[in-house]
């Protein structure tokens, strides 16, 4: 075998076995997806036990959201790491919409003022499809005018 077939086979099998680890977490994530849906109303009524600090329910929902975590941190590790970067340039226009920039770098080397995305997104506690990062305390204030 030559050193190409080598690193592609290499690839594969690291390919292969991310794949299996992920359909493995996704499994466990069917199951304990599966578990909850047969919680009903009256559970949680329940009296809980004195000797634990948690529930069931609360167990699984948390396990849910761990291997939905690991899950994302293995494909981000393993596939956006490994890509080129026009790849990673092209996988950030399918959610960026624009970048705006200051002129020149800021006193704190800042040169991003804000990110739209084509989304969505949470960002200090606040839902919108613009972060903005701005150095300076801003008020903003909508007025409403009217004739009569």
């Amino acid at each position: 075998m030559n050193r190409k077939q080598q690193e592609a086979k290499k690839y594969l099998s690291q390919a292969f076995g991310l794949n299996q680890r992920i359909e493995s977490k996704l499994n466990q994530i069917e199951e304990l997806h599966n578990l909850a849906a047969k919680v009903t109303a009256a559970y949680s009524d329940m009296p809980k036990s004195p000797n634990r600090d948690g529930s069931r329910m609360e167990d699984t929902v948390c396990r849910i959201i761990d291997l939905e975590s690991e899950i994302n941190q293995d494909i981000f590790d393993k596939i956006y790491r490994k890509m080129t970067d026009l790849k990673k340039k092209e996988f950030m226009r399918t959610f960026i919409k624009a970048i705006e920039l200051y002129p020149k770098r800021d006193d704190s080397g800042r040169i991003i003022k804000q990110i739209s995305f084509k989304f969505p997104v949470y960002y200090n506690g606040c839902e919108g499809d613009t972060i903005r990062l701005l150095n300076e305390n801003t008020v903003e204030t909508v007025c409403l005018l009217a004739r009569k």
